[in-house]
């Protein structure tokens, strides 16, 4: 086998440049079609993690969503009223109704006032529904860091061979 001299300035220096140019269209063909095998792997991973730390009767895209929608507003620190919570999971207030019940059965979510008689008053996570998806996003985002620096070392590994 020849042995490629890059001592020529002008063009072993192209030579190279073009030879990194390759590499990283490779990499970065590679990273895209990773990224889409990641979110993938990721969003079933989620969904059969969710189930280590939620009762698997939540597992309807109403109760999923739900459960979204008032974490997010605990962290923003923003009220729901349940006329607004139905809004945005774009579900009926029977069906919303439904699965608050269910919700709070399980000690996940509870009203400003205890009870609730009209659909004016506010909902929230209890402290056992803030944990339990802070545990999941938790476990989730660990998953997500893991895999990231196995690949990142295979890479490392793949390029030194």
């Amino acid at each position: 086998m020849k042995e490629q001299s890059y001592c020529n300035a002008p063009e072993g220096l192209e030579q190279i440049e073009q030879r990194l140019i390759k590499l990283e269209m490779l990499l970065v063909e590679g990273l895209s079609r990773d990224i889409s095998t990641y979110l993938s792997t990721y969003i079933r991973r989620l969904r059969k993690m969710r189930s280590k730390v939620l009762p698997a009767n939540l597992f309807s895209d109403a109760a999923w969503d739900i459960l979204l929608e008032l974490r997010h507003a605990q962290r923003m620190d923003i009220q729901l009223s349940i006329t607004v919570l139905a809004e945005l999971v774009d579900i009926p207030q029977s069906l919303l109704d439904r699965y608050m019940h269910i919700l709070r059965e399980d000690c996940l979510l509870s009203f400003e006032d205890g009870t609730r008689t009209d659909h004016s008053g506010y909902v929230k996570l209890t402290c056992k529904g803030i944990k339990a998806m802070d545990q999941l996003f938790d476990n989730f985002v660990a998953t997500v860091n893991d895999d990231l620096e196995n690949a990142r070392l295979a890479r490392r590994t793949d390029l030194a061979a």
